[in-house]
């Protein structure tokens, strides 16, 4: 197998557990430690950056990325889950349940303390052979979390699968298989509910965080990029305002006392660079590397400038608070100019200028001491109901083949490919999450005809109905509203399996068609 996945174990590092699992993804140019301690990108057992790039080269650009989801009640209480480097402080492994308690017991955090791994080479080579005679499904397609206990009042629908054999259950030995994005992908279900926040000190939310990480390998930017999707569940019954999702993201690119950062509020990216074009891991042309939000507006975007006072890391509520929404500790606006602080002009993202480009705000045309940089960022708010989800995808996105400051244009424009691959990829929430199942269509009478298709479709069905064509990995192809029974239906389709759901007065019905 072309797909290196080694699942290792860190011994008795919390009293809640006696071990916590990590997996390594690296299906593409880069090798990123997952764990299931709610810190990521971290080599735990070691106390080292665990973000390598090259991929077998022993540099590294990241030391850790721990995200942060906050917000304020109807009486304007913090609550927040805001991990940074020790694992199991602010989020556990875990569903919660769903009877709005959202409780979850030490047996379920220590049965979910996993990082469960799967290839698309494993999915294809299973949807092939499921059925013949001698196969063995990988354990990686037979232990996806693709159920929870409903007798512990857990959702019975957790990681998300395709329903082949239609009976609402996941059966990989039937046809079943996990329903990834990319051509490898890791998933860690947690909860911020298991224990006290010994990080931030902050009251819980009672969400259930469902991380996907994935990566492609291509010939492309895609090859050193690492996607993340989370889907953030509020289980509990309180509404929570101004909600976001922010993080601490500690760059390290080789040695870490020579860098500098950046942002770009068009791109919804933050980042960091190599101060000078010489470091003493990389040597010249040290890459860049940032993180991008890609399907939520980027609202902050900054960096803790010294170790103490109002520009030092997070340590109480208050703190996350005024961070993930533009302030300082001290309540002061982040500010145009100089390092960010002080200033008379508020601005939410710092040294947003081209380092290129002289004149511009950056640390370059600041001049600044270059130092080990741990970055900061938040998404715009919004308000989180009970018993709702919303996802939120991110990337890492890196920018190489030129020197330091060329590597940061190198970024910029490796992080527009991506962004415009995520885009026309049109990745859905709701079909992410759940079945992918083919409905039972006996109570409604569709027909759809002929199939296979060459030259279009049509629907026998009583009324008009709006319809969406999925694609096998749960990607939308094609949609359309109010199409009108038995019409011919053309959809630009490459020859394939495409999954047809039909919506109409509020239900759906799904089928698999075959466009030749």
């Amino acid at each position: 197998m072309k797909y290196l996945i080694l699942l290792l174990t860190i011994i008795g590092h919390s009293a809640l557990f006696s071990q916590t699992a990590f997996s390594f993804l690296e299906s593409n140019n880069t090798s990123a430690i997952v764990g299931s301690g709610g810190t990521f990108f971290n080599d735990f057992a070691n106390s080292a950056p665990g973000y390598e790039y090259p991929k077998g080269s022993g540099n590294h650009l990241i030391y850790a990325n721990a995200f942060w989801f906050g917000g304020e009640d109807v009486n304007g209480n913090i609550k927040l889950s805001g991990q940074q480097y020790d694992w199991g402080k602010d989020l556990f492994p875990g569903p919660l349940t769903t009877d709005g308690t959202a409780e979850v017991t030490s047996g379920t955090a220590a049965l979910y303390d996993q990082v469960y791994t799967v290839t698309k080479e494993d999915i294809d080579y299973h949807i092939q052979n499921c059925y013949t005679s001698g196969y063995v499904i990988p354990s990686s397609i037979s232990d996806w979390p693709a159920h929870g206990d409903v007798v512990l009042d857990q959702d019975f629908y957790l990681a998300p699968f395709v329903d082949a054999n239609n009976d609402q259950v996941y059966t990989p030995e039937l046809g079943d298989y996990p329903l990834i994005r990319g051509d490898v992908a890791s998933y860690v279900i947690m909860n911020d509910k298991l224990n006290v926040h010994t990080e931030s000190g902050a009251d819980p939310i009672g969400i259930e965080c469902h991380f996907m990480f994935y990566q492609f390998a291509t010939s492309d930017d895609l090859n050193n990029t690492t996607f993340v999707n989370i889907k953030v569940i509020n289980r509990g019954t309180q509404t929570i305002y101004d909600f976001s999702v922010g993080g601490l993201f500690d760059t390290d690119l080789g040695d870490p006392n020579d860098d500098y950062m950046g942002s770009d509020s068009t791109l919804n990216l933050i980042y960091a660079y190599n101060a000078t074009n010489s470091d003493a891991q990389y040597g010249a042309g040290a890459p860049a590397v940032g993180l991008v939000s890609l399907n939520h507006e980027l609202g902050v975007a900054g960096s803790y400038a010294s170790l103490s006072g109002p520009t030092s890391i997070a340590q109480i509520p208050h703190d996350y608070n005024l961070n993930m929404n533009g302030y300082y500790k001290d309540g002061s606006v982040m500010t145009e100019g100089g390092n960010g602080y002080g200033g008379t002009i508020p601005n939410t993202f710092q040294y947003h200028g081209d380092p290129n480009v002289s004149g511009e705000w950056s640390e370059v045309d600041e001049g600044n001491i270059p130092s080990d940089k741990r970055l900061f960022y938040a998404t715009e708010p919004t308000v989180l109901q009970p018993f709702t989800e919303e996802c939120y995808d991110f990337a890492i996105v890196i920018g190489d083949g030129g020197d330091h400051l060329e590597n940061v244009t190198h970024l910029k424009t490796a992080t527009a490919f991506v962004q415009d691959y995520y885009n026309v990829e049109n990745y859905v929430c709701e079909n992410y999450e759940g079945v992918m199942s083919l409905e039972d269509n006996s109570d409604l009478e569709i027909i759809i005809y002929p199939q296979p298709a060459s030259d279009g479709f049509r629907v026998k069905i009583p009324e008009t109905f709006n319809y969406e064509i999925l694609a096998m990995d749960g990607k939308l192809v094609d949609k359309a509203s109010d199409v009108q029974p038995n019409s011919l239906i053309t959809p630009q389709l490459s020859p394939g399996v495409y999954l047809f759901k039909v919506i109409l007065d509020q239900k759906e019905w799904m089928q698999q068609i075959v466009i030749e």
